[in-house]
């Protein structure tokens, strides 16, 4: 684990389910979010999400994911539209894990161009000129950029403003593994969706009654980790 990690506030936890359903389901899905009893409605207008996702050289936050580990977080840049050209409000994110609760914390980065030669130089060059905090920068400093992924994101929100539902689907991924090639390295395009439904703490117990409107499982997923070991069924990560 990463030094600054630990000094980030860990109030405001939340809890996240996760489950993966086929990509032909789609409709399915959202037919049953519009019926759902929370009354669910769009939040916000549907868009593209861009992430590169940091990690050691020894791909420690990868193993802490797949060995369950008590503390793991993950590293990334996220922004939103195209995947290439100007990206002009990019942010860095910790997302970070205790148990069964989270918390995600953010940076304003300063603008960047990425193109398809993959040119993380750029975007390193962004987060040292940005107002981020030293530790966190020297942090950094200590990994490198490991994959990149794109999806399609709709997002919900329950009538009383508790519950917030994500659908995630076009989910795509690249390993950063072949820095000079067009695209980076090898591409993974994955035909399922993620289904996530998020909520403070304080609605841990009617949560249940939410996620069972639902016929599907509950899964454990990372689209890191499924990226990085090229995952295409429905179960595991």
């Amino acid at each position: 684990m990463i030094s600054s990690i630990r000094q980030i506030n860990t109030t405001n936890l939340r809890h996240e389910r996760k489950c993966c359903v086929n990509a032909v389901m789609r409709q399915v899905l959202e037919l049953m979010v519009a019926h759902h009893p929370a009354m669910f409605r769009e939040q916000y207008p549907p868009r593209f999400v861009n992430n590169i996702y940091y990690d050691t050289c020894n791909l420690d936050h990868l193993f802490h994911h797949i060995n369950g580990a008590a503390k793991r977080v993950k590293v990334r840049v996220r922004w939103y539209g195209d995947l290439f050209g100007y990206v002009g409000k990019p942010v860095l994110e910790y997302k970070q894990k205790v148990g069964l609760v989270g918390i995600k914390s953010g940076f304003d980065l300063s603008p960047f161009t990425f193109n398809k030669k993959f040119n993380f130089f750029d975007v390193a060059s962004s987060i040292m000129s940005s107002d981020v905090m030293e530790g966190i920068k020297q942090d950094l400093k200590l990994l490198e950029p490991v994959l990149v992924n794109r999806f399609y994101r709709k997002y919900y929100l329950s009538v009383d403003k508790k519950f917030r539902l994500t659908i995630d689907y076009n989910i795509t991924s690249y390993k950063t593994v072949s820095f000079n090639r067009d695209s980076g390295g090898p591409k993974n395009t994955f035909e399922y969706m993620v289904m996530e439904l998020k909520y403070g703490q304080k609605e841990e117990a009617s949560s249940h009654h939410v996620w069972n409107y639902f016929p599907f499982r509950l899964y454990k997923n990372s689209k890191y980790v499924r990226g990085m070991l090229g995952h295409r069924d429905l179960t595991g990560y």
